[in-house]
């Protein structure tokens, strides 16, 4: 069924035992020939559905899905107002050009010095 050798994963989608919760298929696993159930789990009742749902819907089902959702939103205006903010107003050679001068403000001003900077990153005390 898979092509490959092994195992031959099913679903069952809406299975009687989860009735009240949003999505808790029944994950199977059957031995090559279909004879024997090798194993069987529900959806978020194992350690990659588990991570998986708590990072689609925070485990909070509809609620959850609502707030990523909206969340999505609030990250995309965050990414577009950047962008705006960021875009060179002048020339695209002058805005990209390596300015020796900005570093003393930035990271070497917080009294870090970062490995693989070039000389003129590391601020004098």
């Amino acid at each position: 069924m898979t092509g490959k050798p092994g195992a031959i994963p099913a679903r069952y989608y809406n299975p009687p035992e989860r009735a009240g919760h949003d999505f808790r298929p029944m994950m199977v696993w059957l031995s090559p020939d279909g004879s024997q159930i090798l194993r069987r789990d529900y959806w978020g009742e194992y350690a990659v559905t588990f991570i998986y749902d708590l990072h689609y819907r925070l485990l909070l089902g509809e609620t959850g899905g609502a707030i990523l959702g909206w969340l999505g939103f609030v990250l995309l205006a965050l990414l577009l107002s950047g962008l705006w903010a960021w875009w060179p107003r002048g020339s695209w050679r002058k805005a990209l050009r390596l300015k020796p001068g900005a570093t003393r403000t930035g990271a070497c001003g917080t009294g870090t010095s970062l490995p693989g900077c070039p000389v003129w990153c590391f601020c004098s005390s």
